[in-house]
C-alpha cells in the first residue's frame, strides 16, 4: 500500500492542515495497530547449544509472538521422522469414518515422540526449548509474527493489502483523534454570568468515535490483538 496513497485519503476527512512529519507518525501509529490484527507471518531458523534452553531471536523487524516452532530432539530423529512419515502414509480404509481419527492419533503421537516442546516469553523476547537441547548444532525451525513496516524506499507499506486502505484511514484518523481527546480531558467546564462552556462531554464522545473507527479492523481479523513493540 502506497505511503502517498494513505497520506491523501487521511487529508482528505482529516479537517485541519497536517504536516508530513506528524502524518508519517500518526500511520506509522496506525500499522502498529494493525499489525496486532493482522501480523506477517515470516520465518527463521536458529541452532541450538548444548545445555541452553532460551534463544533471543535477532530479526529485524523484530518478533511479536511465535506462530510455531519445530524442534526435533535430535538429528537421528529427522531421519527416523521421515521413514515413520512414509509408514504413517500407507493406504489407509478411508471409508471407515473412524480411519481418519485413527491416522490423526498417530500422527500426533509421531511427532509428539521425535520433537520437544517450547514456549514464547515476550517480556525477555525469548524462545524457550524444553527440554533443554543436550547437542549443539540442531536446527529450528520458527515461524512468527512481526509487524508491516515501510519498504527500503520509504514509500509503501507493501506488505498491506491496498483492499485495507479504509480501515488504515479510519485507524490514522482514531490516532489523530488522541490529541484532542486530551485537550478535552484536561480542560475545565467554564461559566462567567450567562455564558458558559462545556467540555467535559467532549472526550467520551471522541473515545466513541475512536472505537467507530477500530471497529473496521476488529470486524475483519477478529480476535485478540497481539503486543506490538516500537
Amino acid at each position: 500500500m502506497d505511503l502517498a496513497t494513505i497520506q491523501q485519503a487521511v487529508r482528505d476527512d482529516w479537517p485541519e492542515t497536517l504536516t508530513t512529519t506528524v502524518l508519517d507518525r500518526r500511520i506509522a501509529a496506525a500499522v502498529r495497530e494493525y499489525s496486532r490484527y493482522n501480523p506477517r507471518a515470516l520465518s527463521t531458523t536458529l541452532t541450538t547449544v548444548a545445555d541452553q534452553a532460551a534463544y533471543t531471536i535477532s530479526v529485524t523487524p523484530p518478533v511479536n509472538g511465535i506462530w510455531f516452532a519445530f524442534y526435533a530432539l535430535s538429528e537421528t530423529s529427522v531421519d527416523i521422522s521421515e521413514a515413520l512419515e512414509a509408514l504413517l502414509r500407507q493406504p489407509t480404509r478411508y471409508g471407515l469414518t473412524s480411519q481418519y481419527v485413527i491416522e490423526d492419533i498417530k500422527e500426533a503421537a509421531h511427532i509428539g515422540a521425535i520433537t520437544g516442546d517450547w514456549e514464547w516469553w515476550p517480556g525477555t523476547s525469548q524462545l524457550v526449548l524444553d527440554p533443554t537441547p543436550t547437542a549443539s548444532g540442531l536446527t529450528v525451525y520458527v515461524t512468527y509474527w512481526t509487524g508491516h513496516v515501510l519498504n527500503t524506499g520509504g514509500t509503501a507499506y507493501a506488505t498491506i493489502p491496498d483492499a485495507d486502505l479504509n480501515i488504515l484511514v479510519d485507524l490514522t484518523l482514531a490516532e489523530l483523534l488522541t490529541k484532542p481527546q486530551l485537550e478535552a480531558a484536561t480542560s475545565p467546564d467554564y461559566a462567567e454570568g450567562s455564558e458558559r462552556v462545556t467540555t467535559h462531554f467532549m472526550g467520551a464522545n471522541i473515545a466513541q468515535t475512536i472505537d467507530r473507527l477500530r471497529s473496521g479492523l476488529i470486524a475483519k481479523y477478529g480476535g485478540t490483538g497481539i503486543f506490538v513493540g516500537p
